[in-house]
C-alpha cells in the first residue's frame, strides 16, 4: 500500500469551496445525488501504463458536507482510495487535502507503486492543481451569476 497527500489553499468560504467541488464532481459522477451520494457508482474505461483499455468502477464511499468527500475506484483486484478532506481556517480561506491510497493485489501493479511512490507526488500534485483549478473556475461563475442577477433588480 502507498499513500500520498497534498494540500491546496482557497480564498473563498468552505461552503463556496464545497459547492464548486461537488459541480465537478458531477461530471464524473452523473447520477450524483446530494442528498445521499454514499454508495453511486460510475464506471469509466481507462488506460494502464502499457495503453490496454482497463474498465474502472468509481464509488462514492465517504460524503460529508463541507467536510469530506472521498471515492474509491477498482481496477480488478486493485483499489484507490481517494479523500478530500475540507478545513475552514477562516471565513474566508479554506484548505483542502487530498490523500490517495493505493491497495494492489497483482505483481505488476505492485511494481508500478513503487515506480509511483517514487513519482506519485508529481501526480497528485497535478491532480489537486486541476481540482484547484476546476474549483476556482466554478466559485468565480457562481459570482458572475450572482452579480448579473443582481444587476437585473
Amino acid at each position: 500500500m502507498s499513500k500520498f497527500k497534498e494540500t491546496k489553499s482557497f480564498d473563498y468560504p468552505i461552503e463556496d469551496v464545497f459547492k464548486g467541488f461537488i459541480k465537478i464532481t458531477k461530471r464524473e459522477f452523473p447520477k450524483f445525488n446530494e442528498k445521499n451520494p454514499i454508495g453511486i457508482k460510475h464506471s469509466r474505461v481507462v488506460k494502464d501504463n502499457g495503453n490496454r483499455k482497463l474498465k474502472m468502477l468509481m464509488e462514492i464511499t465517504k460524503f460529508e458536507k463541507n467536510k469530506v468527500y472521498e471515492i474509491t475506484s477498482k481496477i480488478n483486484n486493485d483499489r484507490y482510495i481517494s479523500r478530500y478532506t475540507f478545513n475552514k481556517v477562516n471565513e474566508e480561506k479554506t484548505t483542502v487535502m487530498l490523500e490517495e491510497e493505493q491497495h494492489v493485489k497483482d505483481f505488476m501493479s505492485k511494481i508500478v507503486v513503487i515506480i509511483q511512490s517514487f513519482l506519485g507526488t508529481n501526480k497528485i500534485k497535478k491532480k489537486i492543481t486541476r481540482m484547484s483549478t476546476g474549483v476556482t473556475e466554478e466559485i468565480e461563475l457562481m459570482k458572475s451569476k450572482m452579480e448579473k442577477n443582481a444587476k437585473k433588480y
